[in-house]
């Protein structure tokens, strides 16, 4: 099931990156398809973190956004006619808007319970494994942290279960990809989110010997 789910993402994002490049590519390379394309049907769902303008647009399927979600679950059983007819979701978050990885990465967790890219992931020994979980920069994952609630409890925005699964990784990444160039931009950012314990963790990477030199 993790494998099988892990394909059904690939397939996902890959049908966002074939629409996104087959728009803007002018050079006339095809891209390698991936395997899996050929094992589902295309996605039924299109979803919208952000709005105004600014939001991210990605492919997904209901049956998972609607299993892993009770915000989603709602939207496409009750929420309005658009919501209803043309399998389109949104969800307004409060500024700043979410980063396009952030977004995705947190599509790749309803999908695979992880962050972490499956495709880097399966192609990393064991010794390398918790760099290639790293697939989002500390400000992606502060992102992720900001669409999902201010907390770890109840949920978040997105009614998840394993929400506060979702948010320990978020801060993990965040806490493994401090340096010295972005610990305070990102502690500036938590500050401006309100995610207090996004700021104890770069705050405690700031105290931590060695690992921001010369703050």
């Amino acid at each position: 099931l993790p494998h099988a789910m892990a394909s059904l993402w690939e397939r996902a994002d890959g049908a966002d990156q074939d629409s996104s490049s087959s728009s803007s590519s002018s050079s006339g390379k095809s891209k390698k398809k991936r395997s899996s394309t050929v094992a589902f049907a295309p996605p039924d769902c299109t979803v919208e973190i952000g709005s105004g303008g600014g939001g991210t647009t990605l492919q997904a399927d209901q049956f998972v956004l609607a299993a892993r979600s009770e915000y989603f679950r709602a939207s496409l059983t009750f929420g309005g006619a658009q919501e209803s007819s043309e399998g389109r979701v949104n969800l307004d978050v409060p500024p700043p808007l979410p980063s396009a990885a952030a977004t995705r990465g947190l599509l790749r967790f309803l999908y695979t319970g992880s962050l972490a890219d499956p495709t880097s992931a399966a192609g990393a020994s064991a010794s390398s494994s918790a760099s290639a979980s790293a697939s989002l920069e500390p400000n992606d994952a502060m992102d992720v942290l900001h669409v999902t609630g201010q907390s770890d409890e109840g949920g978040g925005y997105l009614q998840l279960r394993d929400n506060k699964q979702l948010r320990d990784e978020a801060r993990r990444l965040i806490n493994e990809g401090i340096c010295e160039s972005n610990a305070f931009d990102l502690l500036r950012r938590a500050d401006a989110m309100g995610q207090q314990e996004a700021k104890n963790v770069i705050l405690g990477g700031l105290m931590q010997p060695g690992h921001c030199p010369d703050p």
